[in-house]
Formats: C-alpha cells, sequence, structure tokens
C-alpha cells in the first residue's frame, strides 16, 4: 500500500468523505510529490492556495517546490515529539544548518553571561542563579543536538568573561551540556506541559547535584558525601520556584513564538496545563 492509500485510509476513518480526497500516489520524493500534486491541483481545477502539512524539516524545500509548480503554499510543521523516532532526529539536526536557529543560539548565549550576573537571594547564603531560563529556552528551540554546541560554546564564553579568577574545568562544560540535553529531550518540539516542566527540572537538578558534587570532590578535596548533602539541600529548596519561573516563562514567550512560526504548536490554547 502506498504512502498517500495509507493516508486516505486514516482520514475516511476519521471522516472525511472520500470524494475530497484526491489521490497523488506516483512520488517517490518531496520534489515530485509536489510537482506531480500541483499538476492534480490544475488538472481539478482546484485553487492553488494550498496547505502542506509535513514534517518541519521538509517544509523549508516543499514550499520552494510548491512555488515552482505555481502554488501558494502555506506550511503547517507537524510535531514529532518521541525522541525514539528518526524523523525527531533527522529534525534536531536540521536545526544546526538553520540560520535563524543558529542565531537565537547565539542570543541565548548573551543572555546567559547576561543572566550569570543576576541572581535571586532567598536567604543569606542562598542565591538562586536563573541562567536556566535562557539554557531550557534555547533547548525548547533548537533542540539535543544544537544544544550541545550551545552548551559548550556557553559554558567557554561565560568562563573566559566572567570567571571570577576561577580555574577552568571541563566538567562544569559537561554540567551545562548534560542539563540543556534533558531540557531539549523533554521540551523540543513537545507539548508544554507542567507535568514536563516539573519532571525535566527534576532531573536537571540530580545531575547537578551528582556531577557538582563529583568535581567539587575533584578540584578542592572535599568528601562527595558532603558536598552531595549540601548540593541536594540547596537544589531541593530552589526547585519549586525554577518550576514556576519556567512555567510563567513558556507561557510568556512561546505563544509568541507560535505566532511568529518560529515553533509548532506547543502551547495548545495558549495555557499551560497539567
Amino acid at each position: 500500500i502506498s504512502e498517500a492509500s495509507c493516508i486516505r485510509n486514516t482520514l475516511v476513518a476519521r471522516g472525511i468523505h472520500p470524494d475530497r480526497i484526491y489521490l497523488e500516489d506516483r512520488s517517490r520524493s518531496t520534489e515530485e510529490n509536489l510537482t506531480f500534486s500541483a499538476e492534480l491541483i490544475r488538472k481539478e481545477g482546484l485553487p492553488t492556495r494550498v496547505a502542506i502539512a509535513s514534517d518541519n524539516f521538509h517544509q523549508l524545500r516543499a514550499a520552494v517546490w510548491a512555488r515552482r509548480g505555481g502554488l501558494d503554499p502555506w506550511s503547517i510543521g507537524c510535531v514529532t515529539w518521541w525522541p525514539l523516532s528518526p524523523g525527531y532526529w533527522r529534525s534536531a539536526a536540521g536545526e544546526l544548518k538553520a540560520l535563524r536557529r543558529l542565531v537565537f543560539m547565539a542570543l541565548m548565549i548573551a543572555a546567559c553571561i547576561v543572566l550569570s550576573h543576576c541572581s535571586i537571594r532567598l536567604g543569606e547564603s542562598l542565591s538562586l542563579s536563573v541562567t536556566f531560563l535562557a539554557r531550557a529556552l534555547c533547548s525548547l528551540v533548537c533542540g539535543p543536538l544544537a544544544v550541545i554546541v550551545f552548551g559548550a560554546a556557553e559554558d567557554t564564553l561565560s568562563f573566559f568573561l566572567s570567571s571570577g579568577g576561577y580555574p577552568y574545568f571541563p566538567g562544569y562544560m559537561l554540567t551545562t551540556i548534560t542539563g540543556c540535553m534533558i531540557y531539549a529531550l523533554f521540551f523540543y518540539r513537545a507539548k508544554i506541559t507542567w507535568r514536563r516542566i516539573i519532571l525535566a527540572k527534576l532531573l536537571t537538578n540530580i545531575q547537578n547535584v551528582l556531577l557538582g558534587a563529583l568535581w567539587s570532590a575533584i578540584l578542592y578535596s572535599k568528601g562527595y558525601l558532603y558536598s552531595l548533602t549540601q548540593s541536594a539541600v540547596k537544589n531541593t529548596l530552589y526547585l519549586p520556584l525554577q518550576i514556576l519561573l519556567l512555567g510563567f516563562l513558556f507561557q510568556a514567550v512561546l505563544p509568541v513564538m507560535q505566532r511568529q512560526h518560529w515553533l509548532p504548536e506547543q502551547l495548545p490554547g495558549g495555557r499551560l496545563r497539567w
């Protein structure tokens, strides 16, 4: 059975009348699909203003070939959020070639450097860094492969611009990259909910505790369990506020980015749900 026939059967099963469906089942590539579809549209006298529903990975070239065929396309990117699907990783790899994503990564690196000088004081010995907000947003937009580059660049530049005299240690870069990848696996192309935010922030805090205590033990000869306990207490206290800040950020920013076609619809109705 062809892909076109499979999709037709699915549409019919969902209540679309068969007479409303036109089948193009000759193509073997995206280019042929748009070329043959344009011919079919002209033959049937259908409007040339069309919507192309496909994986974001194909949308740019699909729109180019649609215009070459005389169509006026509107792109509708389909969300493939499951990390075990090949389409998810094709899309993630494509982000490394997208100029808008690279510019956004550079802006988020700058935001992290600026935010590293800002913190929320929660007590005499407790202050919450807010750089995680820029990292999480970059991970949501750019995906798990691009944030490897982002994490390495952000940690290295932050060190050279505001290290405060501390020695450079690559372990902290690994912590940044790992945290960004966790954010990306939970947020990239996925429907954003409070549940996802809670789980993503919980896991990033756990890896911060485990790796941070290890790096302290290596660098400063502190006992691992001592550093682990101290860090676990701080991160537990930080967690509720971090979750709320992340939720408020996504609630404020994602609807705007969706309207500008930077993102697929990841916040249905413009509101965070459980």
